[in-house]
Order: structure tokens, then sequence, then C-alpha cells
């Protein structure tokens, strides 16, 4: 069944190799029906047919005679109403090698998939519910309907979004999907016509679509809207007056009138925030006062006029093209489930809206979105869901209501841009999408809590731990990663207040005994530090007492080794030098002539002398050296022996 995605896929990747020709990209797909199913001679019908068992693909006859008559008229030639495939009808051209590569790619994500729901449903799937979430899966990417496991889809794809390769294939759908509904809803003329757009068209835009003007909603929301707002200036700057106008209703400014007055209350204490409302919350961000929110507005109602979006004047509905009917209204009631979501003026104002496009239209509904004159753009779930209710739109019917998704990627196709990864507008982006999507579903299920918080019993305590809860997890779409999901899964997970109360509870307990026994340790950990530093003290004052009780011990060894060696120096410095001259004196007077005078004894003495005083001196030098070494030689001796362990 995944043949579709990898069609689609197929689909882009041709458009965008093929110059972005249409009929280049069907009769591609004409030439591998040929070869796979063998044919000789068939009709368009048949061709029609074809295509959609091979491929899934739905494709105009109108667009498939083209493609015969005009690109592929020299491999095929028309006679007696079939088409005869002719001798030079090419070879297999790779094509459906390319369609099995990619069917085995999409089977590996659908694998993931399926790994991904056991361990979000902690149990094991069966082939039955492998099918359904493969189906649904499929209907997700095409856009087709919203179905139950949409919320696992959306954590599916943040989980894997730091995968390239992943969103790769996946915008791949996304890129090819342009194509394919641009094939479904348009004629021959209208695709050979592709780079101009034509005719006269009016949106009239939702409160939140201003808010994305304005910047007072999440900055993605912001970012699509300008997109969109470059393709419109783009249309009107080619032709002489504006082919595309941009309006929104009275009821749209009342709402945005009463939505900055309860700004003012809140300022003033009157009302509280709902933590839900991102443009409440950018509105008051930076407000200390009433003027500032008045500031903040006057700036908001500027930058609406500057971009040339007008109010609509009142429009009188003639009864044959309202729509607002109380036997719909009690059927819409009775059908939307649940309830609690909607509000029945919210309903009675759309159905309003519906009846006020019909009577622009005339009732002529049966036109595609191009030729449709007239639709509102909105991204109220409400609202999308009333504009295909079987009770207010008939089969055949272009819807009064659409997303700027649908819009965008119509006018994008319309236009024949670029399908490269870098010039494709983020709301094609399947993470933006499903960043997008999380964070309203995180605003609703928070919203829904905080009614229920106001009417609840709770303390005042409660009620403010409850609301700053509440307050903390909110997230915008660029906080939507796979790093902050389990925290958002685990709140939408919560039913109620008083399961949330329950987990935060917990959480705050659990937190507590951590706090705590990190306290406790923390406490040991200081108590062991202090032990340390009073054991090194302890050892410092050993140490020390060691050292005053060695020294203590040591000092008399270490004068009388100091005696002894004085007694050796003095001997040995003085005694020699004593003798030598004693000897001299008896040489001298051995040696003496009666005759000699005392200047020749004096001048003998002298004359030996001069010989015998540098060796003295010498001498001294070399004890007093001598004996210093030797005393400290021992000295050290007696000390290491003394310390040694």
């Amino acid at each position: 069944m995944n043949n579709i995605l990898s069609s689609i896929a197929l689909l882009g990747e041709l458009y965008k190799n093929g110059k972005k020709d249409i009929f280049h990209v069907v009769g591609a797909f004409i030439q591998a029906t040929i070869q796979c199913k063998s044919i000789a001679a068939f009709d368009s019908i048949e061709m029609q047919v074809y295509l959609k068992e091979l491929f899934q693909l739905e494709i105009p006859e109108a667009i498939i005679k083209t493609v015969l008559k005009n690109r592929l008229k020299k491999i095929i030639t028309k006679s007696s109403g079939k088409y005869i495939i002719l001798n030079s009808f090419p070879k297999d051209d790779g094509f459906l090698d390319r369609q099995s590569q990619l069917n085995s790619e999409y089977d590996e994500i659908f694998r993931l998939l399926y790994q991904y729901v056991e361990k979000h449903k902690k149990t094991l799937i069966s082939d039955f519910e492998k099918e359904k979430i493969k189906t649904d899966f499929i209907k997700y990417l095409l856009n087709e309907e919203i179905t139950e496991n949409d919320f696992i889809f959306n954590t599916f794809i943040i989980n894997n979004s730091g995968s390239q390769s992943f969103t790769v294939k996946l915008n791949n759908i996304k890129e090819g999907l342009i194509i394919y509904s641009g094939i479904q809803y348009c004629d021959s003329n209208d695709i050979q016509q592709l780079g101009l757009w034509k005719t006269q068209l009016t949106i009239y835009l939702d409160t939140e679509h201003l808010f994305n003007l304005g910047g007072l909603n999440d900055s993605l929301y912001e970012k699509i809207f300008n997109e969109f707002y470059i393709l419109i200036q783009d249309i009107n700057s080619s032709s002489k007056t504006n082919l595309i106008s941009l309006k929104y209703f009275e009821e749209t400014q009342d709402e945005i009138d009463e939505y900055f007055d309860i700004a003012e209350s809140i300022i003033q204490g009157k009302k509280q925030l709902n933590p839900s409302k991102v443009a409440m919350i950018n509105i008051l961000n930076g407000c200390k006062d009433i003027s500032d929110v008045l500031r903040k507005k006057s700036l908001f109602q500027t930058k609406i006029q500057t971009a040339g979006i007008q109010v609509e004047t009142e429009i009188k509905i003639s009864p044959i093209w309202n729509i607002t009917d109380q036997t719909i209204l009690k059927q819409l009631l009775k059908d939307l489930k649940p309830p609690k979501f909607y509000d029945e003026d919210d309903i009675v104002l759309y159905l309003n809206y519906f009846s006020r496009i019909n009577q622009l239209r005339r009732g002529n509904n049966q036109v595609s979105f191009e030729k449709s004159k007239y639709i509102l753009m909105t991204g109220n779930s409400l609202a999308l869901h009333m504009a295909n209710y079987p009770a207010i739109k008939n089969y055949n019917w272009f819807p009064f209501a659409t997303d700027i998704e649908y819009i965008t990627s119509k006018i994008w196709f319309k236009l024949n841009k670029s399908l490269s990864l870098h010039q494709m507008p983020i709301t094609f982006d399947v993470v933006a999408r499903a960043q997008l999507v999380l964070a309203s579903q995180l605003a609703n299920s928070i919203s829904l809590k905080y009614d229920e918080l106001q009417r609840s019993a709770y303390t005042k305590e409660e009620k403010v731990n409850i609301y700053n809860d509440l307050r903390s997890s909110l997230r915008l779409s660029d906080q939507i990663s796979p790093e902050s999901l389990p925290d958002i899964i685990s709140f939408m997970q919560q039913p109620s207040l008083d399961d949330l109360n329950r987990q935060q509870s917990y959480y705050k307990q659990q937190a507590k005994e951590g706090v705590e026994a990190k306290e406790i340790l923390q406490k040991k950990a200081e108590e062991n530090t202090q032990l340390d530093i009073e054991n090194q003290s302890l050892k410092s004052q050993i140490s020390h007492t060691t050292r005053i009780n060695r020294n203590l011990s040591i000092t008399p060894i270490k004068k009388r080794i100091r005696r002894k060696f004085k007694i050796i120096y003095w001997l040995l410095y003085w005694l020699l030098p004593i003798f030598i001259i004693i000897t001299i004196y008896f040489v001298c007077r051995a040696i003496w002539e009666p005759s000699d005078t005392m200047f020749n004894i004096f001048i003998g003495i002298l004359t030996i002398s001069s010989f015998v005083l540098p060796f003295i001196r010498k001498y001294r030098v070399y004890i007093s050296q001598h004996t210093r070494k030797k005393l400290i030689l021992e000295y050290k001796q007696i000390i290491i022996s003394y310390f040694k362990v």
C-alpha cells in the first residue's frame, strides 16, 4: 500500500529533474505502466485504471489524453479510438527500479514506526494493528484526514527529526504531494498556463492569522504567514490590479478588541492570565500599565493596515444563501466529539461566516480553488471540520474554509515554483508541521486543565502550585524537540487535574527526597572533610612534636661531635706551626756564630720564615676545610641513621 508514498515522492523527484514539466512527469508514469503491464494497445480510461492499480495515482483523463497526444506521439499512435504502442517505444529507463528502491526506503520508515508505537504503548502490536497504523500514517502524510494515531505520528516524527535521511524522505512526499494535488484539481488548460495567476480571489483571514502577521503567536506561525504573504505580493505585483485581496470580518475585529481588553484587565489584576494563550503572553510581555497595552494594540493595527488587509463591511445575506439553520446547528452539536472542545457560539459564528461566503459566491460552489472567488483561511479545527461537514458542503463543492497550507500549496503550484529543498516554504516541512501541531495540542491540553482549575475546589496554595505547573508546561514550536518530548507526552497523558496534581506531587516528593538525600550526603561529605582536616592537623602536630623530640634527643650528640672536632681542629691548627717554629729556633741556635750580630740573626730567621710561613698558611687552610668536611659528614651520618625508619 505504500506504493502511493513512493509514487508521490517519485512524482516530485521527476518534476524537479524534468524542468518543472507536469506533462513530462505524467508521461514517465504512463511509459512505466506500459512496460510493467506489457500493453500493446489501450484507451485513456484503461490507462487511468492502470495508473491507479500500479501506482495508486488518480490522474484526470483529460491530462492523460493531452500527454498521449502531445508528449508521447513519437512512440504511441492513435487508431480507432485506441492508443497503439510503436516499435520505437523505449526500453526500461530505471523508473521501476527507482520505484522499488523508494518502496524499500518507506518500508524501513514503517518498521521504525511500528517499533516506536510498541515502545510508546509498552506492548507488541498485531499485524492487523500494523496495517491500521500504516493506513493512518499514509493519510497523515497526505493530509487526507485526522486519525486517532496522529498524536503518535507527530511524536514519532519529532523523535526522529535528528536524522536527515528520515526527514528528507518524508519531505520528498510533501513536495510530490504539491504536484499531485495540482494535477488532480487542474485541467489541461490550467496546467499549460502554469506560472500565471489570472483570477480574482478574496481571502478572509481568521483572527489567528492576523496575530501571526503581527508576530503575537509562535514565531514559526509568523514565518509561515510571511511566506504566504510574499506569494500574494508576487501575484499582485505582476498585475495592474490586485488579483488577490486579504480581508477580515467585523467580528474578527471585535475579537481583537476583546483580546486587548482582557490584556488590560490582566495588567490591572482583574483577571488571571490563561497560561495556554501564547498571543496574550506576548502582548503582556514588557507591559507595566494599560498605556503599554494600548501602544502594542496601535502598533498591531498599523501593521495590518500597512499590509493592505481591510476589514469587510456588512454583508447582507439573502435567505436563499443562508446556511445558518437550527437543524444543522443541533446536528453539529450532536456529532462533534467531544463537545467540551467546542462552544455553540463559535459554531454559530462560523456558520455565519460560511453564509456570507456563500452569498458572495452566489451559491456557485462547484468550482476549483482558483475559481472559488471567496474563501475563509483559518487554522481553527472546528471551522475546518464544519467546512467539510456533509450537511454544509456537498461532495462536489469547494469548501467555504481551508487552511494556510492548502492555499500556499495551490498558489505555489500555480506559480510553478521550485521544489528545491532550500526554496520550499516551511509550511511543507514535516518536522515543522509536527512541531506546530504538538505545540497546539499541548496548549489545548493546558487550556482545558486551566478551565478545570477555575472550577475546582482545591485550596489556594494547591491552585497556585497547579497554575505555575501549567505555565511552565507550555512549549513553543521551536521548543518541541526529542529532548523535550518525554515531558510533553507525560503532561498530555494526564487526563485530569487530579492526575496532574498527583503526578506533580509525586515528582515534588521525589525531588524533596532527592534534595534531602543530597543534603545528607553533603553533610557527610562536610563531616568527612572536617575529619580529614583534623587528621591532617593532628598529623602535623605529631610530626612537629616528633621533630622537636628528635631535635631534643640529638642535641647532646651534636655537642659531643662539635667538641671532638673542635679539639682536633685546634690541635692540628696550632700544634704543628708551633713545632715548626721551635724547630727553626733550635736550627738557628745551632748555626749561630759568636761574631753574628743581631741583625744577621734576624735576617737569617726572616729568610727561613719566608720559606716556611706559606707552607703553614696552606696547611691551616687545609686543616680548616678538612676538619669542617669531616664534621659535617659525621653529623649527617648520625642524623640519617637516627631518622631512618
